[in-house]
């Protein structure tokens, strides 16, 4: 990963104010503007532009993965796609992803819930993603679930966009596809999870 340093640097004040205004069109600080036009000009990759890059490419893997759809966002290094369940009232899950630069690489936190006041659908999820978390084999130190909520962070192991989008799709199919395969058993605890280890048994994460 790349190293950010502080610098002390003399710009103009007309300079200054063009770059804010890019930067506000853009959703990002002045620092991060600057440092995007000067790499842009010695073609360089800042870690910003990395992430972009592999969230658009995830886009384009979920655009084409059926049942999810793709969701606005209001900031960037973010993705957000939703899912129906099926259930009363026909809910849906809704995904969120968010990428950060750390020291280590590029860090991930995927979460999942659903929009609802239904305690039935709450105690449901929290099932779900308790058996997916254990039979996925997920580290519990990784894993947040509470009121139908599931956090999950990651590290990226790879800065290729390609692969880094693949593995973050991937996670998202895996969990709706699994979670389709419980709530079609539902509310037969047994065969639910017998589906979902069956289902996650012969997938790979």
């Amino acid at each position: 990963m790349q190293k950010k340093s502080v610098y002390s640097i003399v710009l103009s004040d007309r300079v200054v104010e063009q770059v804010d205004a890019l930067a506000y069109e853009n959703g990002m600080s002045r620092s991060a503007m600057i440092n995007h036009i000067l790499a842009e000009q010695l073609s360089l990759t800042t870690p910003e532009q990395q992430m972009r890059s592999i969230l658009s490419a995830t886009e384009e893997l979920l655009r084409s993965g059926g049942t999810l759809q793709l969701l606005p966002t209001l900031a960037d290094g973010m993705l957000a796609v939703k899912a129906p369940v099926r259930f009363k009232y026909n809910p849906s899950v809704r995904y969120a992803v968010e990428l950060r630069t750390t020291a280590q690489g590029i860090s991930g936190e995927l979460r999942a819930a659903a929009r609802t006041q239904s305690e039935s659908l709450t105690e449901a999820l929290d099932r779900f993603f308790l058996l997916f978390s254990r039979e996925a084999g997920l580290d519990a130190g990784q894993t947040h679930i509470e009121n139908g909520r599931f956090t999950f962070r990651f590290l990226l192991p790879t800065t290729d966009t390609e692969a880094a989008a693949q593995q973050i799709a991937g996670l998202i199919q895996i969990i709706q596809r699994a979670m389709k395969c419980f709530f079609d058993a539902y509310p037969d605890q047994n065969e639910c999870i017998r589906a979902v280890r069956s289902f996650v048994g012969h997938s790979k994460l």
